[in-house]
């Protein structure tokens, strides 16, 4: 291997410690999905779980964000506090099913 043998892991977005314990009611976390269902999160299959996990960590970024810049601040901590804990059943998934997420970029700026 030499020096790729941790290629793919630094190319990829490990899940936080704090996410690798299985959170409470995992299964029965659904996800409302944008077609109408909502599937439990145990039963979403790899590539749209890895698109949950990505959409809500950059929407945690943007509303985080929201709230650094006192725009809309007590709707902002709402969904932040919804979006953490979907974000943990998601992280939870991932790592149960060992699957590689590549690394993107959170937002940085709020437009308002």
């Amino acid at each position: 291997m030499g020096p790729f043998k941790n290629f793919a892991v630094e190319l990829g977005l490990q899940v936080d410690d704090k996410y690798k314990v299985e959170p409470e009611g995992h299964n029965k976390a659904r996800w409302a999905s944008s077609n109408g269902s909502d599937p439990l999160f145990i039963f979403i299959d790899d590539m749209h779980l890895i698109n949950v996990f990505l959409m809500l960590k950059r929407s945690i970024s943007y509303h985080e964000n929201v709230v650094a810049n006192r725009v809309e601040y007590e709707n902002s901590i709402n969904q932040i506090e919804f979006m953490r804990k979907q974000f943990h059943h998601a992280s939870y998934e991932i790592h149960k099913r060992g699957l590689f997420v590549t690394k993107q970029k959170d937002y940085t700026t709020c437009q308002s």
